[in-house]
């Protein structure tokens, strides 16, 4: 298999940061507040602000922002520690007809006398950005940035944008998407790609502006898709297909232009299925399978298992055995082999550890994903449990689940890891909220 090395340079951007203005959108209103205390009137730094469910933080100002319907009955509680909370009713009236709403709140300092009791982590949720003009569909990190992609508040997928913010819910460029977006992908060389139906367009910075390079779909899914990550001078890909029940791990190094098998992938008793597909072919359709083996050299076996559709049965599960790289480790987490295979910079087996975080006593509950925080180097499993996601750190010295967080709202998509946050794409239930991006502290609780 041949390989070409990619060389992408980016310009280095210095972008200007200046402080935060909501715009208000048509229909909405934006409240902006200042929390300070009662005695001194100095701000509250970082004093919590909850609309129901959702919870917002003060700056360092005592200053937050929050945008809601016009002509809507609003209440809000403010908490902060060593303060008494306090509840602010905003009637329809006050917000109906205004673009912006400013009020000042006054919190008194608690005197009780607090008990010795156990500390637990307090799981906040915090708005990252959204608006409730457009969906957020997907969102990729870049650099310090995020990447969103977005549709319009019909939904109408013929006008999805692609958006540069901050997580101060800074826009920096907004830009449309010429085409049918259906996701966002990072490359292994860190590129967000936006996908869609024929073509790829990558997300670029051009004289200062937001710009789309196209890809032909076809070139991107054969040359930029297999390739996994980058360890030294190597590229790591490989061969998977998600209709066949095998595949292997390579390592193609660009100075020499060799590519070295790494590791292979195999669900034996799924192999052992798709092969016998060939014995149920009535003796005709035995003759065609050997007849298509001899003109494109494919196995009959494959042939067979292509005729008979057995990749479209139930019981036909794609294969999932990721590879990360870990510091100067690659680290191939083989779900079929019960096993995390370690390899150093020289593609040489270090040793392995037994995983069995895949099969639970219930085993609907894992999600067949495992996702990697960039900063940290921590790597989680993904269950869902009753509509609430659990977030499981694996100590890939051991191989063991060394403590789970589970996240605050059911059924949230797009889950992402950074830094020990948790972001993913949000809309609550029986509200006219968009989908929002939030975030929150991920907080290791003991198995």
């Amino acid at each position: 298999m041949k390989t070409r090395a990619l060389h992408i340079l980016f310009p280095y951007i210095l972008i200007s940061l200046f402080p935060f203005i909501s715009l208000a959108q048509q229909n909405n209103v934006v409240i902006k507040g200042t929390v300070k205390d009662f005695e001194t009137q100095k701000p509250i730094e970082n004093a919590s602000v909850y609309l129901g469910k959702l919870s917002y933080a003060a700056n360092k100002n005592g200053v937050f922002y929050i945008k809601v319907l016009q002509g809507a009955d609003i209440k809000l509680k403010f908490t902060c520690v060593g303060y008494y909370p306090e509840v602010k009713t905003i009637s329809a009236q006050e917000t109906k007809a205004k673009d912006t709403l400013e009020i000042f709140i006054s919190l008194k300092k608690s005197l009780t006398q607090l008990k010795t009791v156990e500390v637990t982590p307090f799981v906040k949720v915090d708005t990252v950005i959204g608006s409730n003009t457009y969906f957020i569909e997907d969102f990729e990190f870049w650099n310090d940035n995020l990447v969103l992609l977005t549709y319009d508040r019909k939904y109408d997928l013929k006008k999805s944008k692609v958006i540069l913010a901050t997580e101060s819910r800074m826009i920096l460029f907004s830009l449309p998407i010429p085409g049918v977006a259906e996701g966002l992908y990072k490359d292994f060389l860190g590129n967000v790609n936006v996908i869609c139906k024929d073509s790829v367009y990558r997300v670029t910075l051009k004289d200062n502006q937001l710009a789309l390079a196209q890809i032909a779909r076809d070139d991107f899914e054969y040359l930029i898709m297999p390739c996994v990550d980058t360890i030294g001078t190597k590229i790591l890909f490989s061969d998977y297909r998600d209709d066949f029940p095998e595949f292997t791990y390579y390592t193609f190094n660009k100075t020499d232009s060799t590519a070295v098998a790494l590791k292979n992938v195999k669900d034996v008793p799924l192999s052992q299925l798709y092969n016998f597909e060939y014995e149920y072919l009535n003796p005709k359709e035995k003759l065609y399978a050997r007849k298509i083996e001899q003109e494109t050299g494919i196995d009959k076996r494959q042939v067979a298992a292509y005729m008979t559709g057995f990749t479209k049965k139930y019981y036909f599960t794609p294969l999932y055995a990721p590879l990360f790289v870990v510091n100067d480790t690659v680290l191939v987490f083989d779900h079929y082999a019960n096993q995390l295979f370690k390899y150093d910079l020289d593609s040489k087996p270090i040793d392995s550890v037994k995983i069995n975080y895949h099969h639970p006593e219930k085993w609907k509950e894992w999600r067949r994903q495992l996702i990697k925080d960039e900063v940290t180097q921590c790597i989680y499993a993904l269950f869902l449990k009753n509509g609430y996601y659990y977030l499981k750190e694996i100590d890939i010295k051991t191989g063991e689940i060394s403590g789970y967080s589970k996240l605050s709202f059911p059924y949230v998509q797009k889950i992402r890891i950074r830094n020990g946050y948790a972001y993913y794409v949000y809309r609550p239930f029986d509200s006219l909220q968009s989908k929002f991006l939030y975030k929150e502290k991920i907080y290791s609780s003991k198995q």
